[in-house]
């Protein structure tokens, strides 16, 4: 039997995998016609009225507590259980889907991006 040793903690953490596209928050409003600042879920919204139908709530990238005026808006991938494993395959038929999504309302230039974002409730 292994013995820990030194600070073990209960609380819960959290880390989310998404595939997308980051946009400045200044670009993603002259995209959309918007005046949105510091808000990804209210980004999200706007997106889908206009029949986009990706993850992009909550997906606000964040320094130090702080919105950093970007925003991703893509596809969450699989988010496995504690100690589970979750194949994350090559992407392709994702990011179809994510440029089908996008043309809709007029991006089509792309760069796509893998994006870890841990979150500790420790920090709190």
């Amino acid at each position: 039997m292994k013995k820990r040793q030194g600070f073990v903690s209960n609380s819960s953490s959290s880390s989310f995998l998404l595939r997308g596209v980051k946009f400045k928050e200044s670009d993603l409003n002259e995209i959309l016609g918007t005046e949105i600042k510091d808000d990804a879920w209210e980004f999200g919204e706007v997106l889908k009225t206009k029949g986009v139908k990706l993850d992009t709530e909550s997906n606000c990238f964040y320094f130090d507590g702080e919105p950093t005026g970007e925003v991703l808006v893509g596809k969450s991938l699989p988010s496995p259980e504690d100690g589970e494993v979750a194949e994350i395959s090559d992407g392709s038929e994702m990011d179809e889907k994510i440029i089908k999504e996008l043309a809709k309302i007029g991006i089509t230039d792309i760069k796509f991006g893998t994006f870890f974002q841990y979150v500790s409730n420790d920090n709190y």
